[in-house]
């Protein structure tokens, strides 16, 4: 009598091989991945830093209409805390505030502090200054204006910041126009998005990446 061979059922699972293979690609995939991932991150730091920049710009110029006095957006390398708010302008920065200039007339002899940035943040983006080291100065009467330490001189273009950070692609501004809009942009959108940055502002005025 013979015996018919048993067939024993194979276990599930992975061979060798099988792994290999398998870690092989994932190694693969996340080399690819990891840099752009690095690049949204960052080119999302850009987009909050530009809401940041342009609510302290709007708070600013609400302030100057509710106090009738006159008030600026300034970037600084100084904490944006109600104890700094005598700061010195900064052309480049990494920190942001609002407050109210002084005024002699209405018995005002120092900046009085409204809102800052976030204070201390070293992966905090970049804001830089088209104009050099000069305030967004926000009228009463809604003009804007651009502002130093003691003087103040009329608009002939748009004052500009431009964020950027390490990584990102995609930088942004925010403008204050000399009529008194605030706005956001990005020059890499063609003219005719409304999120584009011409023709309000020039190429000039915010660079690309």
């Amino acid at each position: 009598m013979h015996c018919a061979p048993k067939h024993f059922p194979r276990k599930s699972g992975f061979t060798i091989v099988e792994l290999v293979i398998v870690m092989a690609v994932f190694s693969i995939l996340l080399v690819l991945g990891v840099p752009r991932f690095g690049e949204m991150v960052a080119n999302s730091k850009v987009r909050t830093a530009a809401e940041s920049v342009q609510s302290g710009m709007r708070v600013a110029q609400v302030e100057a209409m509710k106090r009738s006095n006159s008030t600026e957006f300034l970037l600084t390398t100084a904490d944006p805390t109600p104890g700094n708010a005598s700061a010195a302008l900064a052309s480049s920065a990494r920190n942001w505030m609002a407050r109210v200039r002084p005024d002699a007339v209405r018995g005002i002899r120092n900046p009085e502090f409204l809102r800052g940035s976030e204070a201390n943040n070293a992966q905090a983006a970049t804001l830089t200054s088209q104009a050099g080291s000069f305030s967004v100065v926000f009228m009463p009467n809604g003009q804007v204006m651009r502002g130093d330490a003691t003087d103040l001189t009329a608009l002939g273009a748009p004052m500009v910041v431009r964020i950027t950070a390490a990584g990102a692609t995609r930088p942004m501004c925010v403008f204050a126009s000399p009529a008194g809009s605030v706005k956001t942009c990005d020059p890499q959108l063609a003219t005719g998005d409304p999120r584009a940055c011409q023709p309000a502002i020039t190429a000039g005025a915010c660079p690309g990446p």
